[in-house]
């Protein structure tokens, strides 16, 4: 018999000194916490906007979570 095995990726989201993480698309399946900071778990193939702040400085990444050894594929991107 074959298991499927659930995988999820962690997404860290900070707002310390300065820098702050932060998700702006993308639902996750939970969100722990890890000693200082939280960490956003998302299920296999889901779309993730993630957004680092520093300062005035702003960066934005969209990626899809894939079990695939790190295989990521955004249609149109």
């Amino acid at each position: 018999m074959v298991m499927k095995t659930e995988r999820t990726t962690a997404v860290l989201l900070r707002d310390h000194g300065g820098v702050q993480c932060s998700l702006f698309h993308g639902a996750p399946v939970s969100v722990a916490a890890d000693g200082t900071y939280r960490k956003a778990l998302f299920p296999d193939a889901a779309y993730v906007g993630y957004r680092i702040t520093n300062g005035k400085r702003e960066h934005a990444f969209l990626f899809h979570t894939n079990p695939k050894h790190g295989a990521q594929v955004v249609p149109g991107v």
